[in-house]
């Protein structure tokens, strides 16, 4: 490939060369006998059509050097539209990188301040107010799973209800961004939920609220993977989902 450089001095050199050349022919003919030849100007016909051929030549020289010079400055410029293009997608990246995080130090604060206040003994907090929700729906599960996670739901219906909000919107965003690997995202939120997370998430989205828009997402990104074979098999969830929320698809 030819640089800019050599392309610069490649039409330097043609144009000082016919510069030269009509010097010579000028001042020849005025008298000056710049080279100490003796010019035979009997022959200036001759000679001045010997000229055209040269002026063609470096006409055509000049030429080629002003379009490899505008064929590289466009190439130029492309590799810089690139370069800008790329740069806006890998700040945008970063963006989104940073705005996952903070939604899940969010996620995982709402988590701690979940608090189930009970009367007959302590107060359940944090994951293990979770475990206590599905023993709740464990209690009713002879009347059906569906039928008993509805009514658990309703008791725990502010608690649930902003959980699932939050875990849902988390993993729409990641579904929606410029990250490049969405499912390592969704696997670092995964890795947070325990057990009994995972299966509310499951009754959720089968059950409740989370049919339309979020079931889609866990058997997209494999949300149930790490669920225990005893827990999906008690809830039916393998009857419900299909393969990919138990095990990532590419």
């Amino acid at each position: 490939m030819i640089s800019m450089t050599k392309i610069k001095l490649l039409s330097l050199l043609a144009f000082l060369l016919l510069i030269s050349w009509i010097f010579v022919i000028v001042f020849s003919g005025a008298g000056w006998n710049i080279l100490g030849i003796t010019w035979d100007f009997s022959n200036t016909g001759a000679f001045g059509d010997s000229f055209g051929p040269l002026s063609a030549a470096m006409g055509a020289a000049a030429a080629t050097g002003a379009f490899l010079a505008w064929h590289e400055q466009r190439k130029e410029l492309n590799r810089v539209r690139e370069n800008d293009v790329q740069n806006k997608k890998d700040a945008q990246t970063a963006r989104d990188e940073q705005t996952f995080f903070n939604l899940v130090k969010f996620f995982q604060d709402n988590v701690s301040l979940t608090d189930i206040q009970r009367s007959e003994s302590s107060d359940k907090k944090g994951q293990d107010a979770f475990a206590f929700i599905l023993q709740m729906v464990d209690r009713r599960i002879t009347q059906g799973i569906g039928v008993s996670y509805r009514i658990t739901f309703d008791r725990y219906v502010n608690d649930l209800g902003h959980y699932f909000r939050i875990i849902y919107n988390i993993v729409n965003f990641v579904d929606g961004s410029s990250l490049e690997n969405k499912y390592f995202y969704v696997k670092v939120l995964r890795s947070l939920l325990s057990n009994a997370e995972i299966a509310l998430i499951g009754l959720n989205c089968e059950h409740g609220e989370g049919r339309e828009k979020f079931k889609p997402l866990v058997e997209k990104y494999a949300i149930l993977k790490n669920l225990s074979r005893d827990l999906i098999q008690k809830y039916e969830l393998d009857k419900s989902f299909s393969s990919s929320a138990f095990s990532y698809q590419r």
